[in-house]
């Protein structure tokens, strides 16, 4: 389990991505700065489609009956079907302080992101 978990899969998850810069950079060096800004976008894209997936995948399958209060009532226990309003996924104050945690990072990237979209918006005049 944690062999599979710890080393294939992200194995796995990294073989197309690299595969991909491998691609955008090979031919003449003229086409190489505009490939290798397509291949990084391609990465970002793969990137955020696997997270994606697996949360939404977690959220589907990790769902379990809610009661009006919004707690959940029965964790193995599902009625069949979605039910939008009275089904969900809840979590503890661990999985609150991480994605507290996770925001905070993810705004940091803004430090670099705003810069660029000044410096893009400069050249693109």
């Amino acid at each position: 389990g944690a062999f599979i978990g710890g080393f294939v899969l992200p194995i796995l998850g990294a073989l197309p991505d690299a595969a991909i810069v491998i691609a955008s950079v090979s031919g003449p060096i003229e086409t190489v700065v505009e490939s290798v800004q397509v291949g990084v976008g391609t990465l970002a894209g793969s990137t955020v489609l696997l997270l994606t997936l697996t949360v939404a995948a977690s959220m589907v399958y990790g769902r379990c009956d809610l009661g009006a209060d919004g707690e959940a009532r029965d964790l193995r226990r599902v009625k069949e079907g979605l039910d939008w309003t009275g089904q969900g996924v809840t979590v503890d104050k661990d999985i609150m302080s991480q994605a507290k945690i996770m925001m905070l990072c993810s705004v940091s990237y803004l430090v670099i992101q705003i810069p660029g979209f000044i410096y893009m918006a400069q050249i693109y005049r």
